[in-house]
């Protein structure tokens, strides 16, 4: 992860608070140190779902993939 630069927002923010590179956040620089990395989700999937786990084979029809997808959020359910 390459370290940001000066022409950032939320760098600028934090070193005009007094922030300094390699200290903690947080009012005694308790908190964490390494940024919090982004992920994505799949196109599609809400916020709750359970991404895309379940890996269809090319062959299985449209109606196969929704029947095992649901399957799957059943069983996370219980």
């Amino acid at each position: 992860m390459r370290p940001l630069g000066d022409d950032n927002i939320g760098s600028r923010l934090l070193k005009g608070m007094g922030w300094r590179e390699g200290q903690g956040v947080g009012r005694n620089s308790q908190g964490i140190v390494n940024p919090i990395e982004a992920t994505r989700r799949v196109e599609g999937a809400g916020l709750g779902a359970a991404g895309s786990r379940i890996m269809h084979g090319a062959e299985a029809t449209h109606q196969e993939r929704v029947r095992a997808t649901f399957y799957s959020r059943y069983k996370d359910m219980e």
